[in-house]
């Protein structure tokens, strides 16, 4: 997994760990955070808490955009939440 040069956005809630300590750890591999999902982001980590809890089917904004940005040929990176964590773990 690679940040460098790329711009990450995040969706969910990527607990024990703050958002802005995954911020930091973004910048401090190379990357850009952007809190939204546009035609330049590379890469959106998925947190465990991006799907509303009454609507199971329903994910988070963020996410639907990425898939349809995927879906219309952006090249975007999807990582879950496990190898969000074991990639962090890794890098330590």
């Amino acid at each position: 997994m690679d940040f460098q040069g790329k711009v990450v956005a995040i969706t969910g809630s990527l607990r024990p760990l703050e958002r802005s300590e995954v911020i930091e750890f973004i910048n401090v591999k190379g990357g850009t955070y952007q809190n939204y999902v546009s035609s330049q982001t590379d890469v959106l980590i998925i947190g465990h808490r991006q799907l509303t809890l009454f609507e199971l089917d329903h994910y988070s904004k963020k996410y639907e955009k990425a898939k349809m940005l995927i879906n219309n040929g952006q090249n975007i990176t999807l990582i879950g939440e496990e190898d969000f964590f074991t990639f962090f773990q890794e890098s330590l």
